[in-house]
């Protein structure tokens, strides 16, 4: 979705873009094992073709019926005996 981000200080946002650790990652890949631009398009790449993959997936999985839609969020408590 989108975020305009009109609730936050633009500093802040330039703040933790500072600390994006996929920038940052990309950055020390590059200083320390010599990343390239051409490699860096094929992880881009392999990560965009998984991620359709993985839409893909669940827009063919279906809704998950309502009567799920809490299972796993709350443990079954015991009645006391």
């Amino acid at each position: 979705m989108h975020d305009p981000d009109r609730y936050r200080d633009k500093a802040e946002i330039e703040r933790w873009k500072e600390r994006d650790p996929i920038t940052l990652l990309v950055t020390r890949m590059r200083a320390e094992n010599g990343l390239k631009d051409a490699d860096l398009d094929v992880l881009e790449q392999e990560v965009d073709e998984e991620l359709d993959r993985a839409l893909e997936g669940a827009r063919e999985g279906g809704a998950e019926p309502v009567e799920d839609l809490l299972r796993f969020v709350h443990s079954p408590t015991e009645a006391a005996s």
